[in-house]
């Protein structure tokens, strides 16, 4: 496939890989790619891989060690800093930054900026489901606040602990388990400790007990998070299997909520990180 007419290029970095998509100045995806790695080198290597001139920019989102932007703000700054490195002329879409209480995030503001380009009327909670889950709380287009949790990274450690392998969940416990920690969330601990002892003393099933492991942390999470959601418009952009768990949740609670395309939204704001180069 011919990049004659490549104008820029996208990179989202995400579990030690990046993602890269070539882009014309119409918006019209060329080429995609992915590529293992870490750092600006290993990017360097996947786009000179693409077959893209060094000249073209390379618009990157979520790399270890870019820098932050302080909350309230936009989702992207009006303009974007660029650095000659390894031979790419790289832009840097900057992570947000929370003082009080400490957030940070590094890869979905980029994904904000894309669903704000479409919904600019937006007025909510933006959650962002992932290795670590964001909420983002929307007003006048700018993200007002932040908070982050790690249960991504607790479901999969503690499934590992009680020996769980498959992929399938049972719906009805996974909802239960969600409104009994959304009822007590401090007891989110003793119901996973629960769950162990059932395994041991009556064979719980495998779909039984990931249902209800992921019931107890995300059900904690919308309890820690219900100033957020609660009477307020709810969009779900997720990049990972676990965003099933966060949809099903949140429909529980009566909520209207809008999924996305989580791909179209990172396009989106990679395409308006491009326009603030152009101008």
């Amino acid at each position: 496939m011919t990049l004659e007419n490549l104008a820029w290029i996208g990179a989202a970095y995400r579990n030690n890989s990046f993602r890269l998509w070539a882009v014309d100045g119409a918006g019209k995806v060329l080429k995609t790619a992915t590529a293992p790695g870490r750092g600006v080198a290993d990017l360097a290597r996947a786009v000179s891989g693409m077959g893209a001139a060094a000249h073209v920019p390379v618009i990157t989102s979520g790399l270890p060690g870019d820098s932050y932007r302080k909350t309230p703000c936009t989702p992207l700054p009006d303009t974007l800093l660029v650095v000659m490195s390894d031979g790419i002329n790289r832009a840097v879409i900057p992570g947000l930054a929370q003082d009080a209480p400490a957030h940070l995030t590094r890869g979905p503001e980029t994904l904000i900026a894309g669903f704000l380009a479409l919904n600019p009327d937006f007025d909510g909670v933006i959650c962002l489901p992932g290795e670590i889950t964001t909420w983002a709380q929307i007003s006048a287009a700018e993200v007002v606040s932040i908070v982050t949790f790690v249960t991504t990274e607790i479901a999969r450690d503690q499934a590992a602990n009680l020996g769980l392998t498959t992929a399938t969940y049972h719906q009805d416990d996974f909802l239960q388990s969600v409104s009994d920690t959304l009822s007590q969330p401090e007891r989110m601990t003793a119901r996973l400790a629960s769950i162990r002892a059932e395994g041991l003393q009556h064979n719980l099933p495998e779909a039984n007990a990931r249902a209800r492991l992921w019931g107890a942390l995300v059900g904690a999470e919308l309890a820690a998070t219900r100033p957020y959601w609660l009477g307020q418009q709810v969009a779900l952009i997720g990049v990972g299997p676990e965003t099933v768990f966060y949809k099903a949740a949140l429909d529980g609670q009566g909520l209207a909520v809008t999924t996305t395309d989580a791909d179209m939204m990172l396009l989106k704001g990679f395409a308006g990180a491009y326009m603030r180069l152009r101008n």
